[in-house]
């Protein structure tokens, strides 16, 4: 490493942040923040009363923030596959669509959820070889008020990545509400429906599962990710003893012996608790989710494809430093300080990425940056090592050591290294005889 040897050798970057350290949060509610998820690349498979069905799902999933921190989420997306039934081969064809809105409130310290509806509608044409089409359709709307406390949003922190694997926030059985519910099942015209109400509880539980240091995305990197699992409520159709392919089957049962079939009448939509497995990126949010939507029992992934928010370019860790703390007006000591490139920007002597003292700090050591050499380049994820020469102040005191990372004429970023105290003072007069003699 290599140092500027005045103040005025390198200019100052401006600061763009009023406190050192991470400022970008896990999960950002910021309104008109948008993100896009593709949902569940894979094929589903489905073994159910005695019949057995392959679906794929694959559709979109959009995610959003209002200026009135209003958290709605819109999924749509076909659903094609096929099922035998007593040799009969049935092959379905539909789309899905999902709606949730989520009510936010908002503070310097946390967010929380106030209010949540959702709805979600299966239309689906099923065709019967040696018999024809069959239309089937399930729908049903949810609308959980009166929470009381608000659920709190775990993931909208900034320290997240602090955090040690195993660490746990527990809400369950803190916080009530009261859901209303409506359920439609259709077949080919036939229709019941039935609505109710029912006090609902909490079961949010988040735990820090992994640190992770970089991750690939449907082609993007990402770094400083956290993955969590969260325990929860989701809402749970219950429609008796008749899930969909049976229903579908009694209708064939009624076809083939000329008998009316209708939809077996359904009793409550219920609750049920699940685990979420989130992982969030600094400054970006939810990049990858299992979990959140189920499809006959299998548990579909999300996976982030675009979003109008971006991880910081530049972010660092401290790892370690030295400097003795005691010295002797005008000498020369080694010091090093290691920073770890926590952003996703390389840092290069090129780019002008410095290690510079903070500021506030006086040019005490006789220069204010020290430098990368020409041709090292630091990428995500490795840590820089500067090693360097300080020479004391001629004048004894109490003096500071501490640094910061700088772009320079960009940014100062990541967190000051810890102030060390140093003392300056002449030696004893034994220890100067000594070190003379020496």
């Amino acid at each position: 490493m290599s140092v500027a040897q005045t103040a005025q050798a390198v200019p100052s970057a401006p600061l763009v942040r009023a406190s050192a350290g991470n400022d970008f949060s896990f999960y950002p509610t910021q309104a008109d923040a948008w993100w896009k998820y593709t949902v569940q690349p894979d094929p589903v498979m489905v073994n159910e009363s005695g019949l057995s069905m392959v679906f794929d799902i694959v559709g979109d999933l959009n995610l959003s923030i209002t200026q009135s921190l209003q958290r709605r989420v819109g999924y749509s997306g076909t659903v094609t596959g096929e099922m035998d039934y007593d040799s009969t081969r049935v092959q379905f064809d539909g789309v899905a669509t999902v709606e949730c809105e989520e009510q936010l409130q908002s503070s310097a310290e946390s967010t929380y959820i106030t209010r949540q509806t959702g709805s979600y509608d299966l239309s689906l044409d099923a065709f019967v070889s040696g018999y024809g089409y069959i239309d089937v359709g399930l729908e049903w709307e949810w609308d959980v008020t009166n929470i009381d406390p608000p659920v709190q949003w775990f993931l909208d922190r900034s320290d997240l990545d602090e955090l040690p694997i195993g660490y746990v926030y527990d809400e369950q059985g803190q916080n009530t509400g009261d859901a209303h519910w409506t359920i439609a099942v259709t077949i080919d015209g036939a229709r019941e429906q039935v609505s109710g109400d029912a006090p609902v509880a909490s079961a949010e539980r988040w735990e820090i599962l992994e640190h992770v240091d970089s991750m690939t995305v449907l082609g993007t990197l990402y770094r400083n990710i956290v993955k969590v699992k969260r325990t929860t409520m989701l809402p749970d159709i219950d429609i008796g003893d008749a899930p969909l392919a049976t229903i579908v089957a009694d209708r064939l049962r009624g076809a083939s012996s000329g008998e009316v079939a209708r939809p077996r009448a359904m009793n409550s939509l219920d609750f049920k608790e699940v685990d979420i497995f989130y992982w969030v990126a600094e400054g970006v949010g939810m990049i990858r989710c299992e979990g959140q939507y189920e499809f006959y029992g299998e548990r579909l992934t999300s996976e982030l494809r675009d979003t109008n928010l971006e991880q910081p370019l530049n972010s660092a860790e401290v790892v370690d430093q030295y400097v003795p703390i005691v010295m002797e007006p005008g000498r020369e000591y080694v010091a090093w300080v290691a920073m770890k490139n926590t952003g996703i920007q390389s840092w290069s002597w090129d780019d002008n990425y410095r290690l510079g003292e903070c500021s506030g700090c006086p040019v005490w050591w006789g220069f204010n940056r020290v430098s990368l050499d020409p041709g090292e380049t630091v990428s995500p994820g490795e840590t820089a090592r500067f090693r360097f020469l300080v020479t004391a102040p001629s004048e004894p005191g109490p003096y500071t050591f501490q640094w910061r990372m700088v772009e320079e004429w960009v940014e100062w970023f990541g967190p000051e290294t810890s102030a060390v105290q140093i003392t300056v003072a002449e030696p004893e007069l034994g220890a100067r005889q000594w070190m003379l003699f020496q």
